[in-house]
């Protein structure tokens, strides 16, 4: 997994959070990498709630420090009330490796291949009541190629702090950033060997697939003899040949379920599609 620059903490801050402040409080958190296994040697279990549905299987776990920000927010209906209102998360994620994500607004998760998951919360569960809730979330979006382009699913567990202050604030609009620490654990899809309806065809290849499912390629009766063949919604098509050819495959398919492929004979070969 490519390692993201440490630098990076202070560049996708809230516009309010001065760097200093945010490495004062990692720093305060007293949490590292290492923390991570304190938590799960408790034996702990993970609440049936929080269950990553089945189909998907986890792709790694990292450990995030940072802090949780609450501002000070005053009821719109009596201003003598307020309260503390979350606002985002921001967070370094670790592995073995070092520094793996940054972890800010949205709930959004980064890597520095360009990567990112964006979170939307399932469930929760409180499992230490002075520290924030474990979590369930989906991807909602991701962006990539990169390591978190196919995730499915997000578990936070085995938090430590992160909650709004205890005693309210002094001033609407205040800030503060409170430490925390938890575990992160992403899935992606549980990608299962299908072998392709292809009776009576001892040598076969496929050579492309689209985002429907649809497949393409070749089967081959005999040493010198090529028959395309698709499979389209579940369903296969056999005997697909050029004009007077001896060879015909087909090859990549877009979503439009046009292919490009070639036929011919021992002597010549054509493109098609």
């Amino acid at each position: 997994m490519k390692r993201l620059q440490t630098k990076i903490i202070g560049c996708l801050r809230p516009s309010a959070v001065k760097p200093a402040a945010l490495l004062v409080a990692l720093l305060h958190t007293g949490a590292s990498p290492a923390r991570a296994d304190e938590a799960r040697d408790q034996n702990i279990q993970i609440p049936a709630n929080l269950a990553v549905p089945a189909g998907n299987t986890l792709e790694f776990r990292a450990h995030g420090v940072g802090v949780q920000i609450y501002t000070w927010t005053l009821n719109p209906t009596n201003p003598a009330l307020g309260s503390w209102v979350f606002q985002a998360p921001h967070a370094v994620l670790f592995s073995d490796d070092g520094v793996v994500a940054i972890h800010y607004a949205g709930p959004t998760w980064q890597n520095d291949d360009g990567s990112k998951v964006v979170g939307m919360k399932i469930d929760s569960a409180t499992v230490d009541t002075n520290a924030i809730p474990w979590l369930l979330l989906k991807a909602a979006s991701t962006v990539g190629p990169g390591v978190f382009a196919d995730v499915t699913y997000v578990q936070r567990l085995y938090t430590r702090g992160g909650l709004a202050p205890a005693t309210p604030g002094t001033v609407a609009g205040q800030e503060v950033l409170m430490p925390y620490s938890a575990d992160y654990l992403f899935y992606h899809p549980e990608y299962v060997f299908t072998a392709l309806p292809l009776p009576g065809m001892p040598h076969s290849r496929a050579f492309g697939i689209n985002d429907q499912g649809s497949v393409t390629g070749a089967y081959f009766p005999s040493a010198t003899t090529d028959i395309g063949f698709v499979i389209v919604n579940g369903t296969l098509t056999t005997g697909i040949s050029g004009p007077g050819a001896t060879a015909t495959i087909l090859g990549p398919v877009n979503n439009q379920s046009v292919a490009i492929g070639n036929y011919g004979d021992l002597a010549t070969q054509h493109a098609a599609f």
